[in-house]
C-alpha cells in the first residue's frame, strides 16, 4: 500500500449510525429502568421489610407497631442519655480507653467464672459489643459525677454487722466481711445518688416532646 493510500485511509471519516430524538428518548428511558430496577432490588429491605403471598409489610409499618410496642420507653432512655452526655459535658467528665478496658476485662471475667464467654453472653442477651462500650461509658460519667458524695463510713459499717448478724457467714474473716459490707453500702449509696442525679436533671431540663405513644 503506498503511502497516499495510508493518508487517504486516516483521513476517513468513520460514519456512526444516526439515531433520533424520539429513538434517544426510549433509550434513556430503558437505561434509567433498568437502573432504578435495580436499585429497587437491591435496595429493598429499606422500603420492604417482608412480603405474605406477594403482599409487603412495610418498614413504616413495624416502625409504627415498635412504636406502640416500646415507644415511649425507648424515647425516655433517649432523653436521660442526652441528659446524661449534656451533663458530662457541663462537668467535663470523660471516660478513658483504659478505664472501658478495665471495665470489659471485669465483666468477661465473670461470664468466665459461669462458663460462658462474653461473646456467648452477649449473644444471649442480643446485645452488641459496640452497645455494651456505650453502656459502660454512659454509667462510668454517671459514677463520676456522683462518686465524690458516696461515702462509708466505720460506723455504718459496723452497724451493718450488728443489725444483720443472724444472716453473715460463720466463721468469716472479719476485715473481708467488712469490706464487703462496705462495699455493698457504697453501691447502693452510688445507687440512690444516680436516680436522685436523673431526677434533678429532668426536672431542671425543657424537654418538649413532640410525638405520644
Amino acid at each position: 500500500m503506498t503511502q497516499q493510500e495510508d493518508k487517504k485511509i486516516e483521513n476517513k471519516k468513520i460514519s456512526l449510525p444516526k439515531i433520533s430524538k424520539n429513538n434517544l428518548k426510549v433509550l434513556v428511558a430503558v437505561v434509567l429502568a433498568a437502573l432504578l430496577g435495580a436499585g429497587a432490588y437491591y435496595l429493598r429491605g429499606y422500603f420492604v421489610a417482608a412480603t405474605v403471598n406477594g403482599s409487603p409489610i412495610t418498614r413504616i409499618a413495624v416502625i409504627k407497631e415498635l412504636e406502640k410496642q416500646g415507644g415511649k420507653s425507648v424515647l425516655d432512655n433517649l432523653v436521660t442519655k442526652k441528659l446524661i452526655e449534656q451533663e458530662a459535658v457541663n462537668k467535663n467528665v470523660t471516660v478513658s480507653q483504659e478505664e472501658i478496658d478495665n471495665e470489659l476485662s471485669t465483666i468477661e471475667q465473670s461470664t468466665l467464672a459461669v462458663g460462658m464467654t462474653l461473646e456467648d453472653a452477649l449473644a444471649q442477651q442480643n446485645v452488641s459489643k459496640t452497645q455494651l462500650i456505650e453502656e459502660i461509658v454512659l454509667n462510668k460519667k454517671l459514677e463520676k459525677m456522683v462518686e465524690g458524695s458516696v461515702n462509708v463510713s466505720d460506723e455504718e459499717v459496723t452497724a451493718y454487722l450488728e443489725q444483720n448478724k443472724e444472716t453473715l457467714p460463720p466463721n468469716s474473716d472479719e476485715e473481708t466481711l467488712k469490706e464487703q459490707v462496705r462495699t455493698s453500702l457504697r453501691q447502693q449509696k452510688l445507687t440512690q445518688s444516680v436516680q436522685d442525679l436523673l431526677t434533678t436533671l429532668r426536672e431542671n431540663a425543657k424537654i418538649n416532646y413532640y410525638v405520644t405513644f
